[in-house]
């Protein structure tokens, strides 16, 4: 038994759902399943009655709730103790360059609502993938991340991807087939990169092969070069947003074709309290802000962990929001000569 158990013995506790306290928590409700079990095992008793509508304590669950959340609490205020001695706590984030705009002001904000420092790295997705894996970071937000078993890793929301071009160079219509999309040439990231593996494998599967006229690392490199050149890219919302809200990029929604963002952090580093609360800020603000203000294009997850295909075709993308951009809605003067 450590720490964590207890802190999750607590929060189901005190909510009354498992399925409550694992969206708090930032992780899945088998993996918080799981630790109450192997707590009830290290005790040797049960803590919990599961009902349809929740779970309710049992005797020596009631006996050990009031006892625990004391210790939790003496737990916390020895170690705010000691942080107040030494330096502030900081925790390395690594956030790509497309998700900045969207959680960076309230991540920032909710860090230092408790505490806590961020350093924050902006990066292209393999090369923050590899800063993740080798330790340099703390806790990243990935597109497409590959399975590893020292990674957690909790499911955020879902982007529906875009074809994108420069407004002076082409029109688009609102949206487009995977079939169509397959004629344009493309700017893709280097083969390295989850995200382009991903899209070959959905091309691939539809019988396709997309038309990669020039290799780039990076989303501002690849909108540089889409400015000065008739060629396009396969991005996600987040990624042109203000390219679409000042008019100088053009887009078309590909119909069923998402790329899946997750919150990753080693296993070990949970066992950090910085850590892990940076992580759970990670997993419940996306759920927050997108609720608040939904988004053209992008879906939340239920936090699921695991290895499930980050990419995903449809032949209907089931969506409580638009996936054409309010910004985007050419005219049928631009979509005659789009066909043209």
């Amino acid at each position: 038994m450590d720490v964590q158990h207890l802190r999750y013995f607590v929060e189901v506790a005190n909510r009354g759902s498992v399925n409550a306290a694992a969206r708090y928590l930032g992780i899945s409700q088998p993996t918080l399943s799981r630790q109450l079990q192997r707590l009830e095992s290290y005790l040797g008793v049960q803590l919990f009655v599961r009902e349809n509508n929740g779970v309710n304590l049992t005797p020596a669950g009631q006996k050990m709730l009031p006892a625990a959340a004391r210790a939790l609490r003496e737990i916390d205020a020895m170690l705010t103790s000691v942080s107040d001695a030494g330096p502030t706590a900081t925790v390395r984030v690594g956030l790509p360059h497309s998700t900045m705009h969207f959680l960076l002001d309230a991540l920032l904000q909710r860090a230092a609502d408790v505490g806590i420092q961020l350093s924050v790295v902006e990066g292209a997705n393999t090369a923050l993938i590899e800063a993740v894996e080798s330790g340099r970071i703390d806790v990243a937000v990935l597109a497409c991340p590959p399975r590893n078993p020292r990674m957690h890793r909790v499911a955020l929301w879902r982007e529906n991807l875009f074809l994108t071009a420069a407004r002076k160079w082409r029109r688009l219509p609102s949206t487009m087939s995977l079939q169509l999309a397959a004629s344009h040439p493309l700017i893709l990231s280097n083969r390295r990169d989850t995200i382009r593996g991903a899209i070959e494998k959905a091309f691939a599967a539809a019988g396709l092969t997309p038309k990669v006229y020039l290799e780039l690392e990076g989303v501002p490199t690849i909108k540089h070069v889409m400015h000065e050149r008739d060629l396009c890219s396969l991005l996600p919302w987040l990624s042109i947003r203000d390219e679409l809200k000042h008019e100088t990029f053009t887009a078309s929604s590909i119909r069923g074709l998402w790329i899946e963002r997750h919150a990753v952090v080693p296993i070990g580093a949970l066992a950090s309290s910085v850590v892990a609360e940076i992580f759970r800020l990670l997993c419940a603000l996306p759920h927050e802000k997108l609720r608040n203000e939904p988004l053209a294009g992008v879906e939340c997850l239920p936090g699921v962990t695991g290895s499930s295909p980050s990419i995903q075709t449809q032949r209907k993308a089931a969506s409580p929001v638009s996936s054409t951009p309010p910004e985007n809605r050419n005219t049928s003067r631009d979509r005659a000569r789009s066909r043209a």
